[in-house]
């Protein structure tokens, strides 16, 4: 019977001392459990998420528009433009561990919008240690390179905004269809933009303001094309040699110029042609030789010995025949034939214009002048025709008395003279080119 009561003693005192380990044993365990939790960075990163609306991440998203990722983001842009539903559902997942650096990242749908870092922070037992917020950084998802093209010395425009010179990349020849085989296809600037984000509203303008007209390449590729404005438009001798940017042109591009006069086979040859894209180059060769250009009624003119004024014999002729024509015509001193012999001298007698002239001395010989005054006359714009022929433009400015009206005259004609055995001759007239 006393061996039973040991037995029962000793079994009572290790059933209390074995419930004292559990019990030690098991609060240890809860102590490290609580401690275990609060080291999960998970935790703390749900705690910070439930610590924040849906709001907070638009609102995060909206001040990295505002504040801008480049000088050509559209401030006022909204979050689909680029491409963000803002009804999406927020979600985030954790990145591999970093040492003390714990991050997370969160997403709008299934666009990635902001990274949270986390550090180790104090200790919570057990050698663990809790996690505190540290940072976060919010970002645009996408953004893609941009490639334009525009014609050199354009101006490119993103959101209203000039794209500087330092984006140009290179330069290239443009892709455009010539419709004449001299021209020259205008070359382009290249721009690069790198990780442009949002919407990106391309424009280019050519160097007198013009808007050009944008051809997609591909989703991020734009060229801007410049309309063939370009032209030419001079005059030269039909036996001349054209050159345009070092292409020699044929007859095509070129017609006679209508002078008004009956010149016969000496004509002028106006050269014209229009939507090119290319400043061109033009070269004329008459009889081996260079021609340079000036400026005179028939706009440019690439003629040899054109000029705007007239020189020496030539001159002295065509102000002789000024003053025996008006002399003629306003019937001075009331000797229509007598002023007529004097102009004949200046007329080439087989034209058809001596024949005209001829035939109105009977009319202006009816006529009562009187007080011819010379208030200005001017010869100028000649135009050598090849083999001794010129053209000019002739004016005068006269007062004179046609029976008892006072008459102020300002006139101007266009000649055609002839040089034959040394003498030279008028033997056509007509209107003063316009």
């Amino acid at each position: 019977m006393k061996k039973k009561n040991i037995f029962l003693r000793s079994l009572i005192i290790y059933c209390l001392v074995l419930i004292v380990i559990i019990g030690a044993g098991l609060f240890v365990l809860n102590r490290f459990l609580v401690s275990y939790e609060a080291s999960r960075p998970d935790n703390a990163m749900e705690d910070f998420m439930a610590a924040r609306e849906h709001s907070f991440w638009i609102d995060g998203l909206n001040k990295l528009v505002a504040d801008g990722f480049n000088e050509f983001t559209k401030a006022d842009a909204a979050l689909s433009d680029f491409g963000i539903d803002e009804n999406a559902e927020i979600s985030w997942s954790s990145l591999p561990d970093e040492g003390d650096m714990k991050q997370f990242v969160v997403r709008l749908g299934s666009s990635r919008i902001c990274t949270l870092s986390f550090v180790a922070g104090e200790d919570v037992g057990f050698g663990l240690n809790d996690w505190r917020f540290a940072d976060w950084e919010f970002y645009m998802p996408g953004g893609s390179d941009i490639s334009i093209s525009a014609p050199t010395g354009s101006t490119v425009h993103i959101n209203g905004v000039q794209v500087d010179k330092s984006y140009i990349s290179g330069l290239a020849d443009m892709d455009v269809s010539l419709e004449h085989s001299f021209d020259i296809a205008p070359e382009a600037e290249l721009y690069e933009i790198k990780d442009m984000m949002g919407p990106a509203e391309i424009k280019a303008f050519d160097t007198n303001g013009v808007e050009l007209n944008a051809q997609a390449v591909s989703a991020h590729e734009v060229a801007f094309l410049p309309e063939p404005v370009g032209s030419f438009s001079f005059c030269a001798l039909p036996d001349s040699q054209i050159y345009i940017n070092g292409t020699e042109i044929s007859d095509e591009y070129c017609s006679p110029v209508d002078l008004g006069l009956d010149t016969g086979d000496n004509s002028v040859m106006l050269y014209e042609c229009s939507r090119l894209y290319s400043d061109c180059s033009i070269r004329v060769v008459h009889d081996g030789q260079e021609v340079y250009p000036i400026a005179n009624a028939l706009g440019m003119c690439y003629i040899p010995g054109a000029s705007y004024t007239v020189e020496g014999e030539l001159a002295e002729f065509i102000e002789g025949f000024i003053y025996a024509y008006v002399d003629f015509s306003a019937d001075k001193n009331d000797s229509a034939r007598a002023n007529f012999a004097a102009l004949s001298k200046y007329l080439l007698k087989d034209s058809e214009f001596y024949k005209l002239t001829a035939d109105t001395i009977e009319n202006i010989a009816w006529a009562t002048t009187k007080g011819l005054q010379y208030n200005s006359i001017d010869y100028y714009d000649l135009i050598p025709l090849g083999n001794d022929k010129y053209v000019c433009s002739i004016s005068y400015d006269i007062s004179y008395t046609l029976g008892s009206d006072d008459l102020n005259v300002k006139s101007g004609n266009l000649i055609f003279i002839e040089k034959i055995d040394g003498q030279y001759y008028v033997s056509a007239m007509g209107a003063a080119l316009q």
